[in-house]
């Protein structure tokens, strides 16, 4: 079933920012920016109320300087961190013991790099990319919500943050109702480094999937409380 709408979704045109709530616009959220803490790489910290959401490079930050960052935010005995990239040898080994980790595929469209990453086991059209993506969401939109409203703080991010982390970013933004198209550019005002192979056209797709779970029933208090938080 995910597939079929996946297909749907590579069809359709951004929507209208018609009806979006009051908090998606770049202005609301450059207007939360608060100094990240010493030490976090690319990192930027959202402040809404007594909520912190901190968007990082993960695996570029040194392991006790993330988590500082988190404090005693804990859910399911982890920091309240996502690590969404993975790496090789010893030196990952901390991230992923002490965070929440979900791998996901760069999330690019380009044919030439998808054709290469075979070797490493990732999809290799971009239909599987937005696949792993939508399983993400479906998996971890629930508890990264709960962090940030039961526990005060969530952060996540890749190894740079110029490209799966900002789109999750995205998808975030339009699960609380903001438009695919509105939620990459509040995005693109504070990750302005896509990487060299991720577009606009693909962080919407991605954003898409966050609108498509925002817009089930069965996720309308998910999404009404993550827009609850951003309009602080």
């Amino acid at each position: 079933m995910r597939a079929v709408w996946i297909a749907l979704l590579l069809c359709l045109k951004s929507t209208s920012h018609a009806a979006e709530p009051s908090h998606c616009t770049v202005e609301h959220f450059k207007a939360k920016l608060v100094a990240a803490a010493p030490g976090l790489v690319n990192a930027r910290e959202l402040r809404f109320g007594d909520r912190r959401l901190v968007g990082l490079a993960v695996g570029a930050t040194p392991l006790a300087d993330t988590c500082a960052s988190a404090g005693n935010s804990r859910l399911d005995g982890r920091f309240c961190t996502w690590y969404l990239n993975t790496g090789r040898g010893s030196a990952w080994l901390g991230p992923r013991a002490s965070f929440h980790w979900f791998y996901v595929p760069k999330p690019t469209s380009n044919s030439a790099y998808l054709a290469a990453m075979h070797v490493y086991g990732d999809p290799t059209t971009w239909a599987g990319v937005l696949e792993r993506y939508a399983a993400l969401l479906e998996s971890e939109a629930g508890p990264m919500i709960a962090c940030l409203a039961d526990h005060r703080y969530l952060a996540f991010g890749c190894n740079g943050m110029k490209e799966r982390g900002p789109a999750v970013f995205a998808a975030l933004l339009a699960l609380s109702g903001c438009s695919p198209a509105r939620s990459d550019e509040i995005t693109a005002a504070l990750w302005p480094d896509k990487g060299g192979w991720v577009t606009t056209e693909d962080r919407t797709a991605v954003a898409e999937l966050g609108a498509k779970l925002g817009a089930e029933k069965s996720n309308e208090r998910l999404r009404s409380k993550l827009a609850e938080i951003f309009a602080r």
